[in-house]
């Protein structure tokens, strides 16, 4: 079959961060640096953006993508998701992620 080079590209807001690409696997595990922290504004609009990419010589191929809702998470805990990517073919895309919400000082 198809053997791709995968990478992630983290968004929330207008802060974006990228995984490496790891080559020639179907099933990629990122295992290292891949943990980014984002500052999130007000939870209830906020939503972290997945994007699986194929990275080619020439462009970048989406190969699916996930959104997950900040207010959706349990804060101050570590949560594994595990979600099928939206236009992935089938694809799925399981990630670790921890909400930690910052305390107001009045």
């Amino acid at each position: 079959g198809e053997v791709s080079d995968v990478l992630v590209v983290a968004r929330l807001g207008a802060h974006e961060e990228r995984t490496p690409s790891v080559n020639n696997d179907l099933h990629p595990i990122w295992s290292n640096d891949n943990r980014f922290r984002f500052r999130v504004g007000p939870a209830q609009a906020a939503a972290l953006q997945l994007e699986v990419m194929d990275h080619t010589a020439l462009r970048n191929l989406s190969l699916g993508t996930l959104s997950v809702p900040v207010n959706a998470l349990v804060p101050g805990e570590w949560q594994r998701l595990r979600y099928p990517l939206k236009d992935g073919a089938g694809g799925e895309l399981e990630l670790d992620v921890r909400w930690e919400p910052e305390v107001l000082r009045h």
